[in-house]
């Protein structure tokens, strides 16, 4: 968090308020969190919305949430 990555990063974010961060060649979830953890900073638990479920550490994603991986869910909201 304090290197001249990090520094670079908060500056570009500050001045655009943007990050697009490619070729990381980061391939563990966790690395990648900690990458995105300079801008974005602490996580905070997911409390609202549909079909909330239990983070899994290695696999989280701030994007993770609604039905459940393992739901056949053939058509969006319930359309038939």
């Amino acid at each position: 968090p304090s290197s001249s990555l990090a520094a670079e990063m908060r500056a570009k974010f500050a001045s655009t308020g943007l990050i697009h961060v490619t070729n990381t060649g980061l391939t563990d979830m966790n690395d990648q969190r900690a990458l995105a953890r300079i801008i974005m900073g602490d996580e905070s638990e997911y409390e609202g919305g549909a079909n909330p479920r239990g983070r899994v550490q290695e696999l989280g994603s701030v994007y993770d949430i609604g039905a459940p991986l393992e739901a056949s869910l053939a058509y969006h909201h319930g359309e038939l």
